[in-house]
């Protein structure tokens, strides 16, 4: 008998929130902060899609506070708590996104704000092969150019890069490369994005005993509006599943967990 009340039970419960649920009224709803979602960046006549926290019924308000540098926004179709940012400034800048919501009940909501880097896009020449060559600059607090050198080459349509990351390993973590140093880079002609897919990179020996093979990965973007491309890449290496940037960064040594090249093509 118990048994029997117990299900009856259950079922005035489950009935009663599907209840609850069929009646819920987006027109009293107390709206809080909206929220922005997308990239914290976008490239100059690519832009981006970004969202706001979506509610039945709601409409929403998309603007640049002062001080933004020159962007557009275009309703995304079908999608009222989407819009479509996009930019021809003709230089780096900065925009300050603004979205709010007001409710199907004619409430407002409490605008959010995102800050994102514009940044000039400059499409390649010549595909890849704007990459090949000699680069210099910093690669983890090292400098590029002199005494270390970075080098980009295209082999079978596949471009390669060699060098990257030494600077570090010789001179901070006192191992020498015993086999490898050369790293495949993807790079989206596109979008001005390069990865580098997670590979094994190096072999190298210490205290004259060989190490576990490295692996490396990371990502990054190109810009090619200046008189050579420039590349910045955030890139991690890694061996007896210990991952060497955070490493450098939890013990002090780095500001971020990532190691990070900042080089022009010669």
């Amino acid at each position: 008998m118990k048994k029997v009340e117990y299900i009856i039970i259950g079922l005035i419960i489950i009935l009663t929130g599907c209840n609850e649920k069929d009646s819920y009224d987006f027109s009293k709803v107390i709206p809080g902060k909206t929220e922005i979602h997308g990239s914290s960046s976008i490239l100059t006549g690519i832009g981006g899609v970004y969202t706001a926290l979506i509610r039945g019924g709601s409409t929403y308000e998309w603007y640049a506070a002062e001080g933004s540098g020159d962007v557009s926004f275009t309703p995304v179709d079908d999608k009222p708590y989407a819009i479509f940012i996009n930019s021809d400034s003709e230089f780096d800048t900065v925009a300050f996104i603004v979205a709010v919501e007001t409710t199907m009940g004619g409430i407002r909501g409490i605008p959010d704000t995102m800050q994102i880097s514009i940044q000039r896009y400059c499409p390649l020449i010549n595909g890849i092969s704007d990459f090949v060559g000699s680069w210099y600059g910093i690669d983890a607090d090292y400098s590029v150019g002199v005494d270390l050198s970075i080098v980009t080459e295209i082999i079978d349509d596949t471009l390669y890069m060699t060098g990257l990351g030494f600077g570090w390993l010789i001179d901070f973590w006192g191992e020498e490369i015993i086999d490898g140093g050369t790293l495949v880079l993807e790079v989206n002609a596109d979008n001005g994005e390069v990865v580098i897919p997670e590979q094994t990179y190096f072999t190298t020996i210490y205290e004259d005993e060989e190490q576990e093979p490295y692996t490396i990965s990371g990502k990054g973007k190109w810009n090619n509006c200046g008189s050579k491309p420039v590349l910045i890449l955030e890139y991690d290496l890694s061996n007896y599943d210990e991952s060497w940037g955070t490493w450098m960064f939890e013990n002090g040594y780095s500001v971020t967990d990532k190691f990070v090249a900042i080089i022009e093509l010669k």
